[in-house]
């Protein structure tokens, strides 16, 4: 995260003089996830973290974190999955007498630990009985099931998020490396906040928040399973939503709750406003392509955007999730230099203070090569100094590299009088 920024309390708007820094661990925290990674683990759990995902198996992290919260019995439980036997009637978190005769334990003890293994992310339940979660990302995402979260403690999550920024932030680089050859714009893309681009004539059905939410059947205020990994930052966790079939399954695991589409719509609008996110969600041209899951993510604390806004990796923001059609531009001549938009708002480092010719005095200077389009800076700006424009074609939404750079260049972003469209 750009350094200035303060930290905000989601709560209650206030404002901390002290920078927000992750800072070192308390001792008695070190100490507690030292005994998670210093212990002797059975080759189970490397087997069973291989079957999950195989990039991840050679992790210094993923088996102790496996072996903390199963017994060796229950991690060959899951290995030993599919259960053949297994038909619906006899219903969830329940195995066939065979199965549990096969792994000489008692059907109890399986049903048992089948339920828990839901519960904590390592097995799923479709219509054909439990299945291994098929990826180290879905596994990371199951980690913050209520049932799991108290009993598991601060120490786990702490080291979660030290497998997370080492093994998960490599695969996610390789896959920004594979996704820049298709010339395909990273995994997902940035959704505008409302508010910044409410008024754009032009704004799409697929870029509007509101829409998104009001065009959802079904609505889950979940607890982000990327900031609870770091509680000392004060985030709030409630901002992420999710939708449809994926708000089923969330409820269902105690992810979150389902809600009303207004109420998550006007929760992540307000929220936006005391501390700010950017909303990802995957690249669709149509309501109807919208993906199930909406992330409010900030650099601080996002699998991704931690990774190379705050540790540095090979590739800039724009290469794992691509930009919205939009851009933010400051109008000289209405700016009060409070430069809240750069200490405050942005995200991404794209705001500079450089001199304005016009206004005699530095002013905010936004690099257009930097802006993600997120239109946190813009929401808030007090005299409304600070507009988007639309800077890209609908067809942008399709996720591709389009034959041609349709980006203003940074001069006619800055300069009054300029030819684009404001909102």
């Amino acid at each position: 995260m750009p350094q200035g920024r303060l930290r905000v309390d989601y709560k209650t708007g206030q404002k901390e003089k002290t920078m927000r820094k992750e800072g070192k661990m308390p001792p008695e925290l070190l100490e507690r996830v030292n005994e998670i990674f210093q212990r002797e683990i059975p080759p189970v759990f490397f087997e069973l973290a291989k079957r999950i995902d195989a990039r991840a198996a050679a992790s210094e992290f993923w088996p102790w974190l496996l072996a903390y919260k199963m017994e060796e019995d229950s991690a060959r439980i899951v290995l030993a999955l599919p259960d053949e036997e297994w038909t619906p009637e006899m219903g969830e978190f329940k195995c066939s007498q065979a199965f549990a005769d096969r792994l000489g334990m008692s059907k109890q003890y399986v049903d048992e630990q089948l339920e828990n293994r839901f519960y904590s992310g390592e097995i799923m339940w479709t219509q054909k009985g439990a299945v291994i979660t098929p990826s180290c990302g879905t596994w990371i995402d199951l980690q913050n099931s209520r049932r799991w979260y108290d009993k598991l403690g601060d120490a786990y999550y702490k080291a979660l998020s030290f497998f997370v920024e080492n093994d998960v932030a490599q695969i996610d680089q390789r896959i920004a490396a594979k996704m820049e050859k298709e010339g395909r714009m990273g995994q997902a893309r940035i959704i505008p906040r409302y508010d910044s681009v409410k008024d754009y004539p032009g704004l799409l059905p697929a870029e509007n928040m509101k829409e998104i939410f009001r065009s959802r059947e079904l609505v889950c205020q979940n607890q982000c399973a990327c900031r609870i990994r770091y509680p000392e930052l004060g985030l709030d966790p409630y901002v992420c939503m999710c939708f449809n079939d994926t708000a089923r399954i969330a409820a269902k695991v105690e992810i979150g709750r389902l809600i009303p589409w207004k109420e998550g719509f006007e929760y992540v609008q307000r929220q936006g406003k005391i501390q700010p996110h950017c909303h990802i969600n995957k690249h669709a041209e149509r309501l109807d392509q919208i993906g199930d899951v909406l992330c409010s993510c900030t650099p601080d604390a996002c699998v991704l955007l931690k990774s190379t806004v705050q540790l540095g990796t090979a590739f800039k923001p724009w290469k794992y999730y691509g930009k919205s059609r939009f851009r933010a531009v400051v109008d000289p001549q209405k700016c009060i230099g409070c430069e809240k938009c750069r200490t405050e708002r942005c995200l991404f480092g794209a705001i500079d203070m450089r001199y304005n010719k016009t206004a005699r005095k530095e002013r905010p200077f936004v690099v257009t090569e930097t802006c993600m389009g997120c239109g946190c800076c813009a929401e808030t700006c007090p005299t409304k100094a600070l507009t988007m424009v639309c800077v890209e074609p609908p067809e942008y939404l399709k996720g591709y590299t389009l034959p041609q750079d349709n980006l203003a260049t940074e001069e006619e972003n800055v300069r009054p009088g300029q030819e684009l469209a404001k909102l």
